[in-house]
């Protein structure tokens, strides 16, 4: 006998933090298909971290199972070795789109409007799909990308709106489809970091990303020694 499965129907109504984070996740790790036989849609998302996707499924109440796709060389190409969610509820998919989700999303998704307080957790959770760091000795830089124009300009524009510097859109000539992004040096990062793990919650983390800036900043800005593992697991408890 198939499984029933359940959601939280009301998460996209009784909006908060959570929601925000896991917004950002689909709108970055998420795909929006057509059955092909039935025209009903699904949603699809996508990470190599496992626990970024219980965390999804823990946002929504659900029961999902979690697949995981086997990495695979395919013509000289790695491919797989991801985990992912497969979202067919109408209701929540209604209520993504009304948000800006779109089929072919990655030319075409629209920064949604929240309330002001919910952006950094929405844009931790891009954060989490489309964010990069690169560290080298004594430097870091953080960067966003984004196959829309319209989305990653929408993006720039608010993070300039809380202190981050002014950026140029740059186009990454190095990917099949065009691809944008924005990029900042060593003291627009660290307001990065104060602006998006602002009253994070044990489901809006990213630990990866996470953890490297709060080793740069402690380490190389502020000039505290490297802590021990113990102690910097105490200090980042409150994320899990």
């Amino acid at each position: 006998m198939k499984e029933f499965i359940y959601y939280d129907f009301d998460v996209f109504d009784d909006f908060d933090c959570d929601t925000a984070f896991l917004l950002g996740m689909i709108f970055t790790d998420g795909s929006l298909y057509e059955y092909s036989n039935t025209g009903k849609q699904f949603i699809r998302i996508i990470n190599k971290n496992k626990y970024l996707i219980e965390n999804c499924r823990d946002i929504l109440k659900s029961n999902l199972e979690i697949h995981f796709v086997k990495e695979r060389e395919y013509n000289g190409i790695k491919q797989g070795g991801f985990y992912y969610l497969h979202i067919s509820n109408e209701d929540i998919i209604d209520e993504l789109i009304e948000f800006g989700m779109c089929e072919k999303k990655n030319s075409n998704i629209k920064f949604p409007y929240l309330p002001d307080e919910l952006y950094p957790h929405f844009i931790r959770g891009l954060w989490a799909g489309s964010g990069s760091i690169a560290l080298s000795k004594n430097a870091i830089a953080s960067a966003f990308s984004s196959c829309s124009f319209e989305f990653i300009l929408d993006l720039e524009k608010q993070l300039n709106k809380i202190g981050l510097t002014k950026r140029n859109i740059n186009t990454n000539k190095h990917t099949k489809t065009e691809n944008f992004y924005i990029k900042y040096s060593v003291n627009d990062t660290k307001k990065l970091y104060d602006y998006i793990y602002k009253n994070v919650t044990p489901l809006t983390i990213y630990k990866l990303h996470q953890e490297k800036l709060f080793s740069f900043f402690e380490e190389k800005i502020m000039k505290i020694p490297k802590r021990s593992e113990e102690h910097t697991s105490e200090l980042q408890s409150p994320e899990g």
